[in-house]
């Protein structure tokens, strides 16, 4: 009888532990996951846009990404939209003539989940 108890209660223990596991996904916040260009990257030619891509899609009313330039200033002109093709990536537009130099993203973002997330990463223009 006690082999039986003992049974039924691993039983429902596994079966507790992996519905739990199958939600641990759901409970992870957006991060950035990759970017164009690269963080740390040195490119020959600024490119037109960025291209930042989450984990997850973002919110972007309440999400904000600011450029700074080599001369530490932020970055004028530039807008960000959401990818139609991708919901999770975001195309950042540049200003025309932006000079060589290093550049820092700074950005912060808000998932679907209402979590938000930050980060920065630079690139270098030569």
């Amino acid at each position: 009888m006690h082999t039986i108890i003992r049974n039924l209660a691993r039983a429902a223990a596994l079966a507790i532990f992996c519905v739990g596991a199958q939600t641990l996904p759901s409970l992870a916040h957006a991060e950035l996951v990759s970017s164009v260009p690269a963080a740390d990257a040195v490119v020959e030619v600024m490119p037109e846009a960025l291209v930042l891509t989450f984990s997850e899609s973002i919110e972007p009313a309440f999400s904000k990404i600011e450029i700074v330039g080599p001369d530490g200033l932020a970055v004028g002109g530039t807008s960000f939209a959401i990818d139609p093709a991708n919901g999770a990536s975001v195309i950042v537009t540049l200003p025309a003539g932006l000079p060589d130099g290093s550049y820092t993203v700074d950005w912060a973002a808000v998932a679907a989940d209402g979590h938000k997330v930050s980060g920065t990463y630079s690139f270098d223009v030569k």
